[in-house]
């Protein structure tokens, strides 16, 4: 009796453990999320050319897709994707394979990093993107869906080697030597400051000289006029009279009629300007007949 009941809780005990299994398989598979209807629309690939390279160097960022053009419309598929610390450096580049209702569409980036985040630093470092999305539209339901992927990593490699690394030497010495001076610099200051003092005295001495010179030859060029003005208005009415033209004459005349009103000759005054303003020319006898009058007259010297 023994041995038939140790074998009968033994098979109870198998009989149990499996339906325990059994219950926690079943449970951990509905807490498993299952996989969307749409994880398997559209597939992505990833890759970077090249995915080693030295800093500085361009690269290609490349995202190739295939998907059915029966479910996704073709024009509705978009990226969005980070590319930091790399920069795009031009716009990105489609090419784009039917093979039936299958279509390959490849994603081109031009990228680029010169900043000090990729600066190697060492003899290697790597650089991993952020994850990309691929949003697009779906014809059976008219919504738009979204698939992500992983960027590989991409390795920037320095393009000093080690033996260039270890050789590199300063050849400047950091340690200058101690200030001198050819001269005193307190010295120099105050020659360089009397020079110019010198300087200045001798340029104010020498434009005195000229200027002064200059008003001495102005003074012996200018001839101090001493005559009455009777006798230079007679003086010109004879030039006049005798090279002059028929305004010249008149104003000459006008102008003697003046003075000698203002020299209380109101007979000759009006013989002058009667001659002056006559119809015709003035006749230069009769002008010079006039200046030998009012000569008489007045007692200015011929």
């Amino acid at each position: 009796m023994r041995p038939a009941r140790a074998v009968a809780l033994a098979l109870a005990a198998v009989a149990v453990g499996a339906i325990v299994g059994v219950l926690a398989l079943a449970r951990r598979e509905s807490e498993t999320p299952r996989p969307s209807r749409f994880d398997r629309t559209i597939a992505i690939r990833t890759s970077l050319d090249p995915s080693v390279h030295l800093f500085g160097d361009p690269i290609t960022a490349n995202v190739d897709l295939r998907f059915d053009a029966r479910r996704i419309r073709p024009q509705s598929v978009s990226l969005d994707t980070l590319f930091r610390p790399y920069e795009q450096v031009g716009p990105e580049r489609r090419v784009r394979r039917d093979v039936g209702d299958t279509v390959h569409l490849r994603i081109s980036y031009p990228l680029q990093c010169l900043g000090r985040p990729c600066s190697p630093g060492a003899p290697r470092r790597q650089i991993r993107f952020p994850p990309l999305r691929v949003m697009y539209v779906l014809r059976d339901v008219s919504a738009r869906a979204t698939g992500t992927a992983e960027w590989p990593a991409v390795d920037v490699t320095s393009r000093l080697g080690p033996s260039d690394i270890q050789e590199a030497r300063w050849r400047a010495d950091l340690e200058p030597p101690p200030v001198g001076y050819r001269a005193s610099p307190g010295r120099l200051a105050a020659g360089l400051g009397g020079s110019a003092l010198l300087l200045a005295l001798g340029g104010s001495l020498l434009a005195w000289r000229l200027l002064e010179r200059r008003s001495d030859e102005d003074v012996e060029e200018t001839p101090v006029e001493t005559r009455p003005p009777l006798e230079r208005i007679l003086e010109h009415v004879g030039l006049v009279s005798a090279n002059g033209a028929a305004p010249e004459r008149r104003r000459a005349l006008e102008r003697l009629a003046r003075e000698l009103d203002r020299a209380g000759q109101p007979a000759l005054s009006a013989r002058t300007r009667q001659l002056a303003w006559a119809p015709g020319h003035p006749d230069p006898a009769e002008i010079q007949r006039l200046v030998s009058d009012v000569r008489a007259a007045t007692g200015v010297p011929g």
